[in-house]
């Protein structure tokens, strides 16, 4: 990933295919193996095929992987572990890293375990640790997806979740005038300016409960002239437009005890050549 960019910005949803761009074909592509690279597993079949024990860190900002001397905010550690012949567990856990202090804490853990070497029907356990020592744990195996929120003293509170956004859906209806206020922007722009248009850009977006801020982290693709007009065009656009959306309850995640905490969205915008 080649380029990072940082500031105050707003949360939106692009979805419409017909004016331009969608979420599949190159966005769509890039965003799983994104994804991929950030679960630590776009090499898992040769990790399985081997069956040997690994362990590997990467550090991330805006869900992009970054070089551990650049300003990272995430440091995931990950951990291959052969149970036996048939079973091999695959972990990661990762620690947030406090801007002004530089202290790790441990936030999320996931353990996915492979049987028989084989993707399929594997169990994939996530647990985030939250504020008044909470902790959300859900449990995906096959089509069967099971949650639990348990307190500081492990016991369990319920089987539906500690967060909101866990046991009910993110209102992303809210985002429709935004998201096609977007969109017209982007074309305005690419009509405007002479350059090569790129085949996609990722989008990561984070409303941050602290600052009240949204932050933005933009992904373009590896080869891109990231000095060329049109994409300072591009970013400014995306920056001007996403700035005017203010900050509201719903952007936030909120715990059953009423903690707040950031919220993510990632957002795949592909370009189709015409």
């Amino acid at each position: 990933m080649n380029q990072l960019l940082k500031a105050a910005l707003v949360v939106t949803v692009v979805s419409a295919s017909t004016i331009g761009f969608a979420q599949s074909s190159a966005g769509g592509n890039a965003a799983k193996q994104s994804r991929m690279k950030y679960a630590g597993t776009e090499d898992i079949k040769s990790i399985l095929k081997k069956g040997d024990n690994t362990t590997f860190t990467r550090y991330f900002r805006g869900g992009f992987e970054l070089d551990s001397t650049r300003s990272w905010s995430d440091k995931i550690i990950y951990t291959g572990t052969a149970i036996d012949d048939k079973t091999y567990e695959f972990k990661s856990e990762r620690y947030q890293r406090d801007p002004e202090t530089n202290e790790l804490t441990l936030n999320m853990e996931t353990t996915k375990t492979y049987i028989d070497k084989k993707i399929k029907g594997s169990e994939l356990v996530t647990k985030q640790f939250l504020v008044d020592g909470l902790v959300e744990q859900i449990t995906y195996k096959g089509e069967e997806r099971t949650v639990r929120c348990f307190d500081k003293e492990k016991k369990e509170l319920n089987q539906i979740g500690c967060l909101v956004y866990t046991y009910t859906k993110y209102p992303k209806e809210k985002m429709i005038k935004l998201s096609a206020n977007l969109q017209d922007q982007i074309i305005k722009t690419i009509k405007k300016n002479r350059g090569i248009v790129p085949s996609y850009i990722l989008m990561n977006i984070e409303s941050d409960y602290k600052t009240q801020q949204w932050n933005l982290s933009l992904d373009f693709p590896k080869n891109y002239d990231i000095d060329s007009n049109m994409y300072a065009e591009l970013v400014t656009t995306i920056m001007n437009v996403l700035s005017q959306e203010k900050l509201q309850d719903y952007h936030f995640n909120k715990d059953i005890n009423g903690n707040y905490y950031n919220h993510y969205l990632n957002i795949p915008i592909s370009f189709n050549k015409r």
